[in-house]
This record gives C-alpha cells, structure tokens and sequence, in this order.
C-alpha cells in the first residue's frame, strides 16, 4: 500500500502514535520514520546534479 502524505501530516500521526504506549507503536514509528528517511534521501538525490 502507498499513502501520499505531506510531511506536516506524517509529523501529525508520528505525534498521535506518540501518544500511545510505547510496546504498541515504537515499530510503526520505526518503520514510518525509516521510509520517510529514505524517501527524503531519493528526493534530494534527484534534486542535486551530477557532478560531470
């Protein structure tokens, strides 16, 4: 499943989910946190040029 989330929204569940006991949410958080990361690592990767 793929969401289309804003950064502000992906912030405002990982605040929700915070709220919860820690036992029931630290791997959701974990794996939102890591594919955010990745995501933002391939956007800027494509947004820098090449160096020829």
């Amino acid at each position: 499943m793929k969401l289309e989330l804003t950064t502000e929204q992906v912030n405002q569940i990982l605040n929700a989910l915070a709220q919860q006991p820690y036992i029931q949410v630290h791997e959701l958080i974990t794996t939102i946190q890591q594919q955010g990361s990745m995501q933002l690592s391939d956007h800027q990767e494509a947004e820098t040029p090449e160096e020829l």
